[in-house]
C-alpha cells in the first residue's frame, strides 16, 4: 500500500476539480427576500448561498432589464456572498429586473449562472410624479 500512495497522490492531482454547478448556489435573494416586490432600494444589496463545503474564490453578478445586461460587475475575486451592492446606473421605478450570479470555486471555471427576479417599486419623487392628487 505504502508504494501505492505516491501514485495515487499523482492521479488525484491529475483528475480535474469538479466545477460548481448553478444547483449548487441557493436562496438568491435581493435586499434578504427571494424575488420581492416593490422593492424601494435604489442601490439593492444581492445574496446567494453556495452548497455545504464549497468553498468560493470569486463571483460576477449581472443585472438585466428585458433581457439587456444593464449592470455586470465583473469577475469580483472575494469569498462574499451576501450584501453585495448593485452598482449600475439608477434603476427605473415599477419595473422588473432579473439578476444572475456565478462562482468560481477551486478550479479555473465558473459555475454556470443562477438567476433570479424582482421588481422595484416607486423609489423615490421620481416614482411619484403621477401622484398629484395624493394630498
Amino acid at each position: 500500500m505504502r508504494a501505492l500512495a505516491p501514485l495515487i497522490l499523482v492521479l488525484a492531482l491529475a483528475l480535474p476539480a469538479t466545477a460548481v454547478a448553478s444547483d449548487d448556489l441557493e436562496r438568491l435573494t435581493v435586499e434578504y427576500a427571494e424575488e420581492p416586490l416593490g422593492l424601494d432600494v435604489e442601490q439593492p444589496r444581492f445574496g446567494w448561498r453556495l452548497e455545504r463545503d464549497t468553498l468560493q474564490r470569486a463571483y460576477q453578478v449581472q443585472v438585466l432589464r428585458s433581457g439587456r445586461v444593464v449592470w455586470d460587475s465583473g469577475r469580483v475575486e472575494s469569498r462574499d456572498s451576501a450584501q453585495i451592492e448593485y452598482g449600475g446606473t439608477p434603476l427605473a421605478p415599477a419595473t422588473e429586473y432579473d439578476w444572475r450570479v456565478r462562482v468560481w470555486t477551486g478550479d479555473e471555471r465558473p459555475s454556470s449562472w443562477s438567476s433570479s427576479d424582482w421588481e422595484t417599486g416607486l423609489l423615490g419623487e421620481a416614482g411619484w410624479r403621477g401622484a398629484q392628487w395624493i394630498g
